[in-house]
């Protein structure tokens, strides 16, 4: 077994990853003995647990267990309510409440006590939860080329014993402000496509080209290129190249949620797509002078949420929406603008979760931790999701 490890990313102000990356391997990911260069806000060596989160693991919980509700009728917070709101009068269910929150007791007081701030220091406390033994029984295949690009590489997560059957497939797209990130760090976002394998998927995690380099529609093409990939090649990884369900985070949830709202980035490898999970993208909701990296200044209806609102209205695909409590305002103002938008029209309101006592790096560093909030919720949609269509 050859290790590799990478500067971790996959969220916003991360460092920018590698842009040579070695050839497809199967690794340790818990390995940080050869490369590990982390900037001091990610390094994860020689930290431990304490209060309640000591001596949690990743994957010793069980079955979520939790009912679909509407949410509670807590008034503490404005954008809380306004969400309620929302999902009674359109009639979705709001996924996660105060009553089923799962976040470690030192983990929730730390997210309380930052806000809306992006600090990714609470990695330190999630790190030890992903023991070198929460692998365990899980293959990995690094790196492998989807395009001739350096960055249009692909990792693949297989359960063992995963090889001969056609298991669903969560491919992921990781965050970083359109700027950068990676899809293999210490041990985020790998998590992900682990908790998939672990959940009875096949998981896929991409990296992409990235701006400014590579501007609107580089990564909803990419998405598109590593889904056929992923069309033509998963079946022998055990995966059903024909039930695929992405997955993006921050900047990654815009390109997936790009990707499901433009048909013209899409090829013939859209009709193996049967789903959406959107993870705390952000879109203006108001003018800026400052242009968006990604989108651009001239083309601003791009990166507007009432523009997205009307293009994801008219996709074809089931649609997911996941937020933190203490998510920065442009995403808070996003998840408001697109679930209410969306939402007028009653047959495509997307399942929806507020993840309590989280923030836009904990959502997705507790994927695959006893925090089900989100993972619970999810898997109960995935499996709902129809084969066909």
């Amino acid at each position: 077994m050859v290790t590799v490890t990478v500067n971790a990313g996959g969220a916003w102000h991360l460092p920018r990853r590698r842009q040579e990356r070695r050839s497809q391997v199967e690794v340790d990911p818990t390995d940080r003995s050869r490369h590990g260069r982390h900037p001091p806000t990610d390094r994860l060596e020689n930290t431990s647990a304490s209060g309640d989160s000591a001596g949690l693991t990743a994957f010793q919980t069980g079955p979520y267990s939790g009912l679909l509700t509407t949410g509670d009728p807590s008034d503490h917070r404005e954008n809380r309510m306004k969400t309620e709101l929302i999902a009674a009068a359109c009639g979705f269910a709001l996924l996660a409440t105060a009553s089923n929150a799962q976040v470690p007791v030192n983990i929730a007081e730390k997210v309380r006590a930052a806000g809306q701030a992006m600090d990714p220091t609470i990695s330190q406390l999630y790190a030890p939860m992903f023991p070198k033994e929460a692998w365990a029984g899980v293959s990995i295949q690094r790196d492998i080329a989807y395009g001739s690009d350096p960055l249009q590489k692909l990792d693949v997560f297989t359960a063992n014993g995963a090889k001969g059957k056609k298991l669903p497939v969560l491919l992921f797209v990781h965050g970083g402000g359109f700027t950068r990130g990676d899809k293999h760090g210490a041990f985020y976002p790998d998590n992900i496509t682990l908790w998939a394998a672990k959940n009875g998927m096949v998981g896929v995690n991409i990296n992409y080209r990235l701006a400014p380099k590579d501007p609107w529609p580089a990564g909803a093409k990419d998405l598109a290129s590593a889904i056929a990939w992923t069309k033509a090649n998963i079946a022998r990884y055990g995966g059903d190249p024909n039930r695929i369900v992405l997955f993006g985070h921050s900047a990654g949830a815009n390109h997936v949620a790009d990707y499901a709202a433009h048909p013209e980035v899409r090829g013939a490898e859209a009709s193996s797509v049967k789903g959406v999970i959107m993870l705390s993208p952000a879109y203006s909701t108001a003018p800026s002078a400052r242009p968006n990296p990604y989108y651009g200044q001239d083309a601003a209806d791009l990166g507007a949420a009432s523009g997205q609102v009307t293009r994801l209205t008219a996709s074809p695909y089931p649609l997911f929406y996941g937020y933190a409590e203490f998510d920065p305002p442009p995403m808070k103002a996003t998840a408001s603008a697109l679930i209410e938008g969306v939402c007028k029209t009653r047959s495509r309101c997307p399942r929806s979760v507020e993840l309590k006592d989280s923030n836009h790096f904990s959502e997705g560093m507790a994927v695959g931790t006893p925090d089900q909030q989100l993972t619970g919720p999810l898997l109960q949609w995935i499996k709902a999701l129809p084969a066909k269509g």
